[in-house]
């Protein structure tokens, strides 16, 4: 059995005995761009949890999932003649260290940077550009009101980027005392293309983004060692046994 804590960087106090402890925050969704301290989660160390004597932690497992998605953007052309151009829009989401002083080790961080970044949105590209007339507004979210020219596809069209990473820390003793640490992500969105003339931002550029942390600490109980669960049913035998005793004696 598992005892799962969320919501909270405190540690919970009924806690229950398991074989694994799971810790899984959740970062408030907000406008690009994020910062360590909008989305600073902290978790609590393997010695915080109360476990039966004599459990041993194994592994430690972090993961990593975030989001980024468009909310909105569009163009709009007042140049006095037709315009031509292609459009991308790439997100970069780095884990950090939070901010306080205790980081995890540097590899299982380095591991959790690994592939978080990618294309949120794209439109045609330096071949096919898309064409949009004078006066005219090519609008793509929140509602894509735009005719696309021959050869332009859009990359990406949900105008989502998911992203994940997880590492199984090569050295599960860092985590095995007591207190807490944090863990952050930080993004970094860039848009770039190509048009005949400057377009403007009729629909204005808005991102939004949140992640998922999650740590889970794996341990195993000694043979002999009685799990809570199953002492409880032990003593509610004896007990029962001196019951039956005792009613045979009087009998």
């Amino acid at each position: 059995m598992a005892v799962v804590v969320g919501g909270s960087a405190m540690l919970v106090a009924n806690n229950a005995f398991a074989d694994q402890i799971v810790q899984t925050f959740t970062t408030t969704p907000s406008q690009t761009e994020v910062h360590d301290a909008t989305s600073d989660e902290v978790f609590n160390y393997y010695g915080d949890y109360v476990v039966p004597t004599g459990a041993v932690l194994n592994s430690v497992v972090i993961s990593f999932a975030a989001s980024e998605s468009v909310t909105s953007l569009g163009f709009t052309n007042s140049s006095g003649t037709t315009q031509n151009y292609d459009f991308s829009l790439t997100g970069n989401l780095r884990v950090d260290t939070g901010t306080t002083s205790n980081a995890i080790p540097t590899a299982d961080l380095s591991a959790l940077r690994t592939g978080t970044s990618g294309t949120i949105f794209g439109i045609g590209d330096s071949f096919d550009l898309q064409a949009i007339a004078n006066g005219a507004t090519n609008q793509y979210f929140p509602t894509d009101t735009t005719t696309l020219s021959p050869g332009v596809t859009l990359t990406n069209p949900s105008g989502v980027l998911n992203v994940s990473s997880g590492v199984t820390s090569s050295n599960p003793g860092a985590y095995a005392g007591t207190g807490t640490f944090d863990l952050s992500y930080i993004t970094a969105t860039t848009s770039s293309g190509q048009s005949t003339q400057n377009l403007q931002n009729a629909v204005p550029e808005s991102v939004l983004s949140n992640g998922t942390y999650t740590v889970t600490y794996n341990y195993s109980i000694p043979s002999g060692v009685p799990e809570p669960t199953t002492m409880v049913l032990m003593g509610s035998v004896l007990m029962g046994l001196g019951l039956i005793r005792k009613r045979t004696k009087k009998a």
